[in-house]
């Protein structure tokens, strides 16, 4: 009862996101300086991958976040170089709010969020949909309406999905 819920708020508050989001006019970008990646407790576990990321969009690796989401409450256990946040349904109140440790890093502009995912889920599409961002890359099987990019690969191709995301985004930027 509580998960429909749940899911009644997340659809109603996603539906006025869309509205809004799609009201405004993309911004150009000029180059990537910050970076989200929202990924699953599953695939936290590559520090080499954040590394390649930061390298192959030239972003300090300061400047990337790693959103963790997990189904289960978690605790992190051990922190990496870049910044971690973790995330469970339980951040996400009855009344339509995330907790203070996500609100605080919605208020900050981003270049560039990866849904590093392909599940479909209104959590995390409203999570995504949350970031104010220039532009949103993800993977086929999750919310094609979410992503401005999506790549039809599994994310567990690393390699691939590097390679594919340099050529695709760098076409992006305007210089």
């Amino acid at each position: 009862m509580i998960d429909f819920l749940y899911n009644a708020v997340l659809r109603y508050r996603l539906k006025k996101r869309f509205k809004v989001l799609n009201s405004q006019k993309k911004e150009q970008i000029n180059s990537f300086k910050s970076l989200i990646v929202i990924l699953p407790h599953e695939r936290n576990n590559d520090e080499d991958f954040c590394n390649a990321l930061a390298k192959e969009f030239e972003i300090s690796i300061k400047k990337i976040t790693l959103v963790v989401f997990s189904k289960k409450e978690i605790r992190p256990v051990a922190q990496n170089s870049g910044n971690q946040i973790f995330c469970s349904r339980s951040d996400f109140s009855l009344s339509g709010h995330f907790s203070d440790k996500l609100e605080s890093i919605f208020s900050k502009k981003v270049d560039l969020v990866i849904n590093y995912f392909t599940i479909k889920s209104v959590f995390l599409d409203f999570l995504s949909m949350r970031f104010s961002t220039k532009l949103r890359v993800g993977f086929s099987g999750a919310n094609p309406n979410i992503n401005d990019v999506i790549f039809n690969f599994s994310p567990d191709n690393k390699k691939l999905f590097l390679t594919e995301s340099s050529n695709y985004l760098k076409a992006f930027l305007k210089k």
